[in-house]
């Protein structure tokens, strides 16, 4: 399956991230907001026809969560801690909950770094 344009532009931007690091808010917002959506684009082209345009990471993660063994999501279970870990930090930046915060370079670095483990496995 060719790769979703989306996807590739968000897996772009972190991996431009970890080469070109910045502490410019705009763009570590930017970031962290291509955290999600790689990881979601990602899902989405490993488990086809999995999840729906409208289930983002917290309701992928929560289906993975619950799926029956053996399932095709059950296979997705050694993401479930990482995958939990990113959306737990990402969350409150998606949604606008962290507006005028400052990032934490190491932390945002941190954080895309394991983004990108989880699409290389």
């Amino acid at each position: 399956a060719l790769a979703d344009p989306a996807f590739i532009k968000d897996y772009k931007a972190l991996q431009e991230f970890i080469d070109h690091p910045t502490t410019v808010d705009g763009i570590c917002r930017s970031v962290v907001k291509s955290i999600r959506q790689a990881l979601e684009g990602y899902l989405r082209m490993k488990y086809p026809n999995q999840f729906s345009n409208n289930e983002w990471l917290g309701d992928m993660i929560g289906k993975m969560r619950v799926a029956t063994a053996g399932s095709v999501l059950s296979m997705g279970n050694g993401l479930l801690t990482d995958l939990t870990q990113v959306n737990d930090y990402s969350a409150p930046y998606y949604h606008g909950q962290q507006e005028g915060e400052a990032f934490d370079q190491v932390e945002l670095t941190s954080y895309v770094r394991q983004a990108l483990s989880i699409i290389h496995r």
